[in-house]
């Protein structure tokens, strides 16, 4: 087993895990809040946001690189992370029309699942062979 199949194991598994947990979670979540018939309009718009949150992370690393190094400074990291927080946020509001405190349940809920599937993925990569 090489390091390239070793590292890319874990990966898939946690991308993999990733891509289904949140829609499941965010479904029932919708239904919690009495809102399931507006579960494939918040879906579908928080699909699309990962495509410019993703273009934001590259551009921030990019721009880092160039700039200062090969790892954006914390602060800019925290800044992005607060911006996407908010922008996700904005989209649970609006596609599910829900109150606020309802929407920060479903950024709350994405960042909790993203934080344990990082620790899963951690603990994969170092587990002793």
């Amino acid at each position: 087993v090489t390091g390239v199949q070793t590292c890319a194991l874990p990966i898939s598994i946690s991308y993999v895990i990733g891509w289904t947990a949140f829609p499941l979670a965010a479904y029932y979540l919708a239904h919690l809040v009495g809102r399931s018939s507006r579960y494939l309009v918040y879906i579908t718009a928080y699909n699309w946001a990962q495509v410019i949150e993703m273009a934001a992370w590259l551009a921030l690393s990019l721009v880092s690189a160039l700039l200062f190094s090969a790892t954006p400074p914390p602060l800019l990291q925290v800044l992005l992370i607060a911006l996407i927080f908010g922008y996700e946020w904005f989209i649970a509001r609006r596609a599910l029309g829900v109150p606020g405190l309802a929407a920060a349940m479903f950024v709350a809920a994405g960042f909790v699942i993203v934080f344990f599937l990082d620790i899963l993925t951690q603990g994969l990569l170092h587990a002793p062979a």
